[in-house]
C-alpha cells in the first residue's frame, strides 16, 4: 500500500462533513455516501478505501459491502466483489427490517442492488456453477423489482441502478440468458433474448440445432451493444 493510500485511510474517519450548518464528525453513512460519490466519478480506488472505512465504522453496514462489490468488479477483482457482495446479502437475510438495507427515503434499495451485483459478478466469474449462481441470483433479483415478465414495448420503465442509471434491468435479463447459454439451457436463453427485442416474433432460431444456437449467440452479442 503507497503511503498516500495508507494516509487516507488512517485518517478518512476523522474527516468532518459540513451538515446543516455544523461540522459533524464522520459516520458510516457519510463516508459511504462519500465513497458512492467517488464511484460517480470513477474513482474506484478511492471509492473502495472509503467504502472499507464505512465498514470498519460498522462492522455490519450493509451499504459498505455493496458498494465494495460495484467497486471492485470495477477493479475487475470479481472474487472480492462476489465476497463483499455475498457477505452484505447474508446480512441483509438475518436482519430484514433494518432501514438500512433499503436506506429508507433515500431511493437506494441495498438489496436489490446486491442481488444485481452478484448476478453481473458471478456471470463475470465464467464456470458452469457461477453461472448457476448468476441465473439464481438474477431471477431473484427480477422478481424483488417486478421485472420478471418485462419487455422492450411495455410503458413502465425497467428498475434503474440509483448509483448508475445507465445500468437497468435489461443488463440483468441479457446477463441471464448470456448465463443460461452458457448452461446450455437454450430455450431459456432464447426467452430472456425475446424480452430485450422490440419485435421478438421475427427472431425464432431452433435451438435445437447448431445453427439455431449459432444464430442465438449472434443476437445475443448484437443486443448486448444495444443496452
Amino acid at each position: 500500500m503507497t503511503r498516500k493510500t495508507t494516509l487516507t485511510v488512517v485518517f478518512a474517519s476523522l474527516i468532518l462533513f459540513w451538515n446543516c450548518r455544523e461540522w459533524v464528525e464522520a459516520d458510516k453513512a457519510h463516508m459511504a455516501d462519500h465513497a458512492w460519490e467517488l464511484y460517480a466519478l470513477k474513482d474506484y480506488e478511492n471509492s473502495s478505501i472509503w467504502f472499507i472505512e464505512s465498514a470498519f465504522d460498522d462492522s455490519v453496514y450493509k451499504d459498505a459491502y455493496n458498494g465494495l462489490g460495484w467497486t471492485y468488479g470495477k477493479l475487475g477483482n470479481i472474487q472480492s466483489s462476489i465476497s463483499n457482495f455475498e457477505f452484505g446479502l447474508s446480512l441483509i437475510l438475518t436482519d430484514t427490517v433494518d432501514v438500512d438495507i433499503n436506506l429508507v427515503g433515500s431511493g437506494h434499495n441495498v438489496g436489490q442492488q446486491i442481488y444485481a451485483g452478484l448476478t453481473m459478478a458471478y456471470h463475470a466469474r465464467g464456470d458452469s456453477v457461477n453461472y448457476a449462481n448468476a441465473v439464481s441470483s438474477g431471477n431473484t433479483f427480477l422478481a424483488m423489482t417486478g421485472d420478471s415478465a418485462y419487455a422492450t414495448s411495455q410503458v413502465a420503465s425497467p428498475w434503474l441502478f440509483s448509483r448508475d442509471t445507465n445500468l437497468s434491468s435489461r443488463h440483468i435479463i441479457w446477463t441471464l440468458s448470456s448465463s443460461y447459454f452458457a448452461l446450455s439451457q437454450f430455450d431459456e436463453s432464447l426467452s430472456k433474448v425475446h424480452q430485450l427485442m422490440s419485435n421478438p416474433a421475427i427472431f425464432s432460431p431452433d435451438v435445437s440445432t447448431v445453427v439455431g444456437r449459432r444464430e442465438l449467440a449472434e443476437q445475443l452479442e448484437t443486443l448486448r451493444g444495444t443496452l
